[in-house]
């Protein structure tokens, strides 16, 4: 029997040179796993500080003169700088971003499809609407009075004619906005 050099715990040891018991020994494989988990996502953040730092000399080139967005750029560069300080926790910050921004991209697509839907079903109220407005022509020409019978129809109820009654004025009245 030895004693764990971690917790003091006495343990069986599966070899010779164990120094820790089987739960120190599981706990510490888990913290070197995560460790590299961390490595992995340190050098994610390092690469886009890299890419950060490209996006940030191409516009300082290329907006010399407008010196306030210059400076967003070097605030971009400057919190980048700090998430790449930071611990785990801004590791899984970012998976949750990731995973926020996936469900947007998801919203936004059945958006797109919504809107699509919307625009098939306009394409096909407005086909109705124009075969009725062709139909409605149609039945207009139907009901127009020619202008040669037009005219005999307005000298024939004119006021005139009729003691100047309010039939006839009513008649001719309404004769005339036919005409035009």
């Amino acid at each position: 029997m030895k004693r764990c050099s971690h917790c003091r715990a006495k343990f069986a040891p599966r070899f010779a040179n164990a120094q820790l018991c089987p739960t120190c020994t599981q706990q510490r494989d888990q913290v070197f796993e995560l460790y590299e988990q961390f490595e992995d996502g340190m050098a994610l953040l390092r690469a886009a500080l890299a890419d950060a730092e490209v996006e940030n000399n191409e516009l300082r080139s290329a907006l010399a003169d407008t010196k306030y967005e210059l400076v967003d750029a070097e605030e971009d560069v400057s919190l980048l700088r700090g998430a790449l300080n930071n611990t785990e926790d801004d590791l899984i910050t970012l998976r949750f971003a990731l995973a926020e921004a996936n469900k947007q991209i998801a919203a936004l697509r059945q958006s797109l499809l919504d809107a699509q839907e919307d625009a098939s079903l306009l394409r096909d109220a407005l086909a109705d609407a124009e075969d009725e407005v062709l139909l409605l022509r149609d039945a207009n020409a139907e009901d127009i009075i020619p202008p040669d019978v037009l005219k005999l129809l307005i000298r024939l109820c004119h006021p005139d004619k009729h003691g100047n009654s309010s039939a006839a004025n009513r008649a001719t009245t309404w004769l005339l906005r036919q005409r035009n």
